[in-house]
């Protein structure tokens, strides 16, 4: 089951419309090996249920959820998830992605899929990494405040041990697991001392960083999740040198991993990373309401879903609490919003945050009552919205 990336996302959103099904559940078990499978066995029944009242065929139902009803007596695939897990299934679509945070369960069935949950994944949401070097080591972990998984990227060497025992910066060598050299080996020797060794040691280790660097921006390239470095002191102005992704936090975890679980990374981590994504929300928050009146802001659904088409929104509130069902049709550019889904219809809310995702722009999931304004969606837009009259259609009363 590999980490959902952003380049994941874009690809679940730019399928053909489609009826399907979007599935998320927690999967932080208390030990109970039975939960799991029961609790999806379930879940595939509504979604089931759901597609057949879309007008789906029942035979074409069952086998369009079969891959995922496989799942149940994978004894594996139950052992090895996170906090939460997210399923996709369409004609023609299975995927399946561990999630570092427990998701509400819900089943959503409709020609989208429902990706609104997926959002803190991709925005200055409480997702982090948090990068563990040692000679002994190196570990990358995908945490929140809460949970933790670890992550083996492609192309990055085991340990700095691992790394020296090949000799000349000229190596041609694909890194992926194995161990570091024994007494004896060749390249074993590192920094000794608070000092930091020698020249040509430094010079090993910079080289080795740039290589663990080149491995974190293949996997990390799209993301603007915030990474935290966890090593001994000296060893962190030398990583900032051969750092290129662009979320590195200046602040990091001073000390020996080698010494430090999982969780204590985690936890050290997230005191870390907290204040930045405080900081980051508190600036968009503080954004919106200096313009407001200078028709860089709005806080109109309709409004929003025509400005995230058009990649107009730079900053973008979104309540988490419920979607808002409805349509837009991109040619026409008429929004509609009904009080349940009808056939055809989207959570607006997510449509707007997954097209503010793909032109570039930040998402903020919050609960309704912490959306600037008070309505449902609170916008920070690139340029002045342009007028719209007659653009957006209500049906059933004005939405708040």
């Amino acid at each position: 089951m590999k980490l959902l990336m952003r380049e994941d996302l874009k690809e679940l959103l730019d399928r053909p419309p489609e009826l399907g099904a979007s599935i998320y559940m927690p999967t932080n078990f208390t030990g109970d090996t039975v939960e799991g499978p029961v609790r999806l066995g379930n879940m595939l029944r509504s979604a089931e249920k759901q597609l057949i009242e879309a007008g789906m065929r029942p035979a074409t139902a069952r086998r369009q959820l079969e891959p995922a009803r496989a799942l149940h007596t994978d004894a594996v695939f139950w052992q090895r998830q996170g906090a939460g897990l997210a399923i996709f299934l369409s004609r023609n679509v299975f995927k399946y992605y561990r999630l570092p945070y427990a998701p509400l369960e819900s089943v959503e069935v409709s020609e989208r899929f429902h990706i609104t949950p997926l959002v803190r994944l991709f925005t200055s949401a409480p997702v982090f990494y948090v990068l563990a070097l040692s000679q002994k080591s190196v570990r990358l972990l995908q945490c929140t405040r809460d949970s933790l998984r670890m992550v083996i990227p492609e192309h990055v060497p085991a340990s700095l041990a691992d790394y020296l025992r090949y000799d000349g910066p000229e190596r041609q060598v694909a890194f992926h697991g194995g161990g570091s050299t024994g007494p004896g080996g060749r390249g074993t020797a590192i920094f000794h001392g608070q000092a930091g060794g020698t020249e040509r040691e430094k010079e090993n280790v910079l080289r080795f960083f740039k290589v663990v660097d080149k491995g974190l921006q293949e996997l990390l390239h799209a993301e603007k999740s915030p990474l935290v470095i966890a090593a001994v002191d000296y060893l962190h102005p030398l990583y900032r040198q051969a750092n290129t992704y662009r979320y590195l936090l200046a602040e990091g975890i001073k000390g020996s991993p080698d010494d430090m679980t999982p969780k204590m990374l985690q936890q050290k981590g997230w005191a870390v990373a907290q204040p930045h994504f405080e900081e980051e929300k508190s600036k968009a928050k503080h954004m919106f309401l200096q313009r407001l009146g200078s028709g860089q802001t709005t806080n109109d659904l309709s409004q929003v879903v025509l400005e995230a088409s058009d990649g107009h929104v730079f900053k973008l509130f979104v309540s988490s609490d419920a979607p808002v069902w409805g349509a837009f049709d991109p040619e026409q550019r008429v929004v509609t919003m009904h009080p349940k889904p009808e056939p055809g219809d989207e959570d607006l809310l997510d449509l707007a945050a997954r097209n503010t995702l793909l032109t570039g722009g930040s998402v903020y999931p919050v609960a309704s009552g912490e959306v600037p304004g008070g309505s449902t969606v609170a916008a920070v837009l690139r340029y002045p919205e342009a007028p719209v009259a007659g653009n957006a259609q209500r049906l059933n009363g004005e939405l708040q």
